[in-house]
């Protein structure tokens, strides 16, 4: 396996975790109370990342740069679909556990998240939106896109995109919010 994989795959959690939370929730960082919300903040946030390998792995397995092969391909620009299935149940699982330790801490007090996340400000929080959204342009632009992933690419990780930057444009353009509340006081722009 590529040192490339779990580099790129650890890169790209907090940015998917941070969307699927202003996407479903219009803050960018906590976990809510309850069993519901957990399961579906875990599953928006493998699927967000998921969608990131829809995009990425064309042009890494493509055969531009070949940074892996898949032995017995598969129906999706050669690669199998088990694959974005594994990638949903790994990632499904690792946002699981997280969210899960992440409602905890809140249950007993810790700074959670969310508090310490609104000490840095909007223009941090936008950061892990622009890289999601930075890494759809490299994968577009690199040259080794198939022709195809031009049209699957800005629908697949454009949508989330563009809902998550669309919230964030809400959070610090005036509307109060909790998870940004103190920072923009404490600038003196709330």
């Amino acid at each position: 396996m590529p040192l490339l994989i779990p580099l790129a795959w650890f890169m790209m959690i907090y940015p998917s975790y941070v969307i699927a939370n202003l996407v479903t929730e219009g803050r960018p960082v906590g976990t809510p109370g309850g069993a519901w919300r957990l399961v579906r903040l875990a599953a928006i946030s493998a699927t967000v990342m998921t969608l990131w390998d829809l995009v990425i792995d064309p042009v890494l397995s493509g055969p531009s740069v070949k940074a892996w092969i898949w032995e017995t391909g598969g129906p999706y620009f050669g690669i199998p679909i088990q694959n974005y299935l594994g990638w949903l149940l790994t990632t499904f699982t690792v946002f699981l556990v997280y969210r899960a330790i992440e409602q905890r801490w809140a249950e007993l007090g810790w700074p959670s998240a969310q508090n310490r996340q609104a000490t840095l400000g909007p223009a941090v929080v936008a950061l892990p939106v622009a890289a999601y959204g930075l890494m759809l342009a490299a994968d577009l632009l690199s040259g080794a896109a198939p022709a195809g992933l031009v049209f699957i690419g800005p629908v697949a990780m454009g949508l989330p995109l563009v809902a998550a930057a669309w919230r964030l444009a809400r959070l610090t353009g005036g509307a109060r919010d909790p998870a940004l509340g103190p920072a923009r006081r404490a600038a003196g722009t709330g």
